[in-house]
């Protein structure tokens, strides 16, 4: 989501510009002195203002403040080249003054980054020149900035904190504790981003969308969607600009709320324009997906009739909607690399979505299915060419696919623009999938394997000390962030964080604090060759007595056979149990088919096209009905019980903790979403 950088940010420049400079000279006007605020219809007029004052005052003091606002007010209304002109130009014509080092900053802060770390430490550099706390406090910001685009939200919540401490205006404030409660709801503590968002609302005096939609997706989580439209509601209300909120909303109605709900809504609720409009619209569309076309006709005449200036609006979204319509044959498309370095991995996609197909034209079928394949090469723009070709064929009623996280970032928008439910297979970065309603992704989620995984061990021993030790890569600290959040809520205590270089020969010296800290658990998320040397170098240290758990990376039996007795007794978690249960099923009839054992990409896909095909109906005739259908929140039948896609789109299977007894795999509990229950088998 684009979060705003606009009208939030003019008061900290504007009040900062007396702060800093020890008096205003005599010629600049006097409102210039008091200036403190300014009406969002009267930036463009106070940026003319601010270039006649720096073209009639060359040499004045007061210019380099002015610039570097200038600057800031481009910012606000998102004019980025711009604002990067004004303070490119302080910084070379003043690079050593206080104002040349703020616009470094913003550069800095603004700038496309190859290197990230680089530039953290340029900030951070930058920060050290300037005297005053306030503006040196948006280096944290841009730090923030830079870490939370990254998904690295622990890290960005820390710089968030600090630009916050040093802010006294309400609308940086209001922008700050925007970005400080995306942080925490992010990483799932939904109760902190709730106080962070309201008291965002409160301080925020230009009534931007974000908090209302971030809330709005809050009480999603919670399941609690008239809840969330209300807040919804509350932002139209309030908004300047309503617009960006209706798409949230019909979203809303769309995915979570049945035909007898929206006729609960307008029948309790007194509502108008433009939330009336927006129930009845939806209300159309249902009529119009399920066929019942003569009610929905009428219902249209009724609803030109009583908003006759949303006529040209209506008749464009009709009209949309009927183009979406799926034609009497059913097509998915394949949106995966068939040449290049993933070829491999497009190959067994392709092989998974064809098994789970013929399995599906044994057990009398009501529909016949096309797969359409387009080959990416794992390259984001032919990924956007290929989506484009699927999105505007009639029989495509879904895509599976991209594999990459830029190859599934390309095609994004266009998911959204042509209302295609679209599943990726792949796609690690966590930020992406979110982004859109019909963006769905099955693959594993190292955050709440850890989060979920402490919750066991709180439940089944209690109280306890743990250490996390985990690799210097974005699985690791996904997953060592999730086990870390759990704590608070769980119990127990953090007592060692150490992180290592994936990397590494000798860990001694990563691991010279464990032995003393009397730890119970280790919780260790790595790829499983990894992860057995490292359980081998902390038994090394003679560090005995913990337990060592990790993640679904630990379910390859070369663990055991590199560990050995290293590991005996540990405990991992895996949503995609891949040797025991109907995922080795799956996985046996692949390799009788196709002579090779499939990769986790082939069974992903395969469990992608059982999913569509267990939602696909003779009626489904529009795209739209089948993304409410794969939104549903009672879940379906998958390959581990009863699973669903969550509010970002992420699958959310069935979790099984295992034991490794005897270097063998033993299932012992499953999280089906509400306990832990446990497995009955020989060994148990």
């Amino acid at each position: 989501m684009k979060l705003p950088n606009k009208i939030l940010l003019i008061l900290f420049a504007l009040t900062t510009m007396t702060r800093l400079t020890g008096c205003v000279p005599a010629q600049v006007p006097l409102q210039y002195r008091k200036l403190t605020d300014i009406p969002a219809a009267d930036i463009q007029q106070t940026l003319s203002e601010y270039q006649t004052l720096i073209r009639d005052h060359p040499g004045d003091p007061l210019i380099p403040r002015l610039i570097y606002n200038c600057g800031r007010l481009y910012l606000a209304i998102d004019q980025k080249k711009d604002a990067m002109r004004q303070f490119s130009l302080l910084s070379e014509t003043d690079p050593d003054s206080t104002w040349g080092t703020a616009a470094r900053i913003e550069l800095t802060g603004l700038e496309e980054h190859s290197d990230p770390d680089a530039a953290i430490e340029t900030l951070k550099s930058l920060k050290t020149r300037i005297l005053d706390s306030a503006m040196g406090s948006r280096a944290d910001y841009h730090i923030g900035e830079i870490q939370a685009s990254r998904g690295n939200y622990r890290e960005a919540l820390n710089q968030y904190l600090h630009a916050m401490t040093f802010q006294t205006d309400p609308a940086t404030s209001a922008l700050v504790s925007l970005k400080i409660g995306l942080c925490h709801f992010k990483m799932n503590q939904l109760d902190k981003a709730d106080t962070f968002l309201q008291k965002s609302l409160r301080t925020d005096r230009y009534h931007h969308p974000d908090p209302y939609i971030l809330l709005a997706q809050l009480h999603l989580m919670r399941n609690s969607p008239l809840k969330s439209l209300q807040i919804l509601f509350d932002g139209l209300n309030n908004l300047i600009n309503p617009a960006p909120l209706e798409p949230e909303i019909s979203g809303i109605l769309s995915r979570f709320l049945t035909l007898e709900q929206l006729l609960e809504i307008e029948r309790k609720l007194s509502l108008e324009d433009p939330e009336l409009y927006l129930i009845r619209m939806e209300r159309i569309r249902r009529l119009m997906e399920s066929g019942q076309l003569d009610t929905a006709e009428t219902q249209i005449e009724d609803l030109l009739r009583d908003y006759p200036v949303r006529a040209s609006n209506l008749e464009a979204d009709l009209s949309a909607l009927q183009q979406r319509v799926v034609s009497d044959e059913y097509a998915i498309g394949l949106l995966i690399p068939l040449s290049g370095s993933l070829s491999m991995i497009g190959q067994n996609i392709y092989r998974g979505v064809r098994m789970a197909l013929d399995e599906y034209y044994q057990t009398e079928p009501t529909l016949t299915i096309e797969l359409i394949p387009i080959d990416t090469g794992g390259i984001p723009e032919n990924a956007l060419e290929g989506f484009l070709e699927l999105a505007e064929n009639p029989e495509v009623i879904a895509v599976i696919g991209p594999v990459k996280s830029s190859t599934t970032d390309a095609i994004i928008e266009s998911a959204a623009k042509y209302h295609l439910p679209t599943i990726t297979p792949g796609c690690p970065n966590d930020t992406i999938c979110g982004q859109s309603e019909y963006l769905y992704r099955i693959y594993p989620s190292a955050y709440r394997e850890g989060r979920m995984l402490l919750k066991f061990m709180s439940e089944s021993m209690g109280y306890a000390k743990y250490g996390c030790v985990y690799p210097d890569i974005e699985y690791g600290s996904t997953a060592c962030d999730g086990f870390i959040d759990a704590v608070s809520e769980f119990g127990g205590e953090i007592v060692q964080v150490i992180k290592y270089p994936v990397i590494f020969s000798n860990a001694a010296n990563y691991l010279m604090n464990l032995k003393d800290a009397e730890l119970e658990f280790i919780f260790l998320p790595d790829e499983a060759e990894r992860a057995a040397q490292m359980a081998g170098q902390i038994r090394y240290q003679e560090i005995l007595d913990p337990v060592i758990i990790g993640t679904g990376a630990w379910e390859d039996y070369l663990i055991t056979q590199i560990a050995g007795i290293h590991l005996e007794g540990s405990f991992f978690i895996t949503g995609y149990p891949h040797l025991t249960g109907a995922r080795k099923t799956a996985a046996d009839r692949y390799r009788l088919l196709y002579g090779e054992t499939p990769d986790h990409f082939a069974l992903r896909a395969y469990e992608a096209c059982r999913i569509l095909l267990n939602r696909l109906e003779p009626d489904v005739k529009y795209r739209e009905r089948l993304n409410f259908l794969l939104s549903d929140s009672e879940g379906f039948t998958s390959l581990d019980g009863i699973s669903k896609f969550d509010h970002n789109g992420d699958y959310l299977p069935p979790l099984t903790i295992f034991q490794i007894r005897n270097r063998h795999f033993v299932p012992m509990v499953r999280w089906d979403g509400s306990e832990f229950i446990p497995i009955e088998t020989p060994e148990n």
